[in-house]
């Protein structure tokens, strides 16, 4: 009795992956969409981009809540004690797209909040979910 992720071959893989991609592109259009549909709520409390207002309209869906303290610390580090929650690894992967993509892909992203989000939605969407789908089927392919 074979199970349905058996009939997967490798060549699939790639499917997934084109499929993993698409729906994070779906997702990113639907945020900017309903970001741009929907007030905010706005909480007390709450840290912002310290540079929010150069930030293109089209990336402001990505900069809240837990996302800002994440990019604040990926553009000029530990700021303050509040911060000191959030683990490294992140911002300074996001630190590390930023400069891969300003010295390969789009030289104006180097000193502006627009890279360092653009930077975050591409290692995430781009990158990290797609190839986590392709790493789960197989691992499921094996199971």
């Amino acid at each position: 009795m074979s199970s349905w992720i058996h009939r997967f071959k490798p060549s699939s893989w790639r499917d997934v992956f084109l499929l993993a991609l698409a729906s994070r592109l779906a997702w990113i259009c639907l945020a900017v969409v309903f970001d741009l549909l929907v007030t905010d709520h706005v909480a007390q409390g709450v840290v912002e981009l310290k540079s929010l207002d150069t930030l293109h309209w089209a990336l402001r869906p990505f900069v809240k809540w837990d996302s800002a303290h994440l990019l604040n610390i990926a553009e000029e580090g530990y700021a303050n004690e509040m911060e000191s929650a959030f683990f490294p690894l992140y911002p300074l992967a996001v630190r590390s797209v930023r400069s891969f993509m300003s010295a390969y892909v789009f030289p104006s992203l180097e000193n502006n909040i627009n890279g360092i989000v653009l930077s975050a939605l591409t290692m995430n969407s781009v990158l990290l979910f797609p190839a986590s789908s392709v790493v789960l089927l197989a691992l499921l392919c094996r199971w």
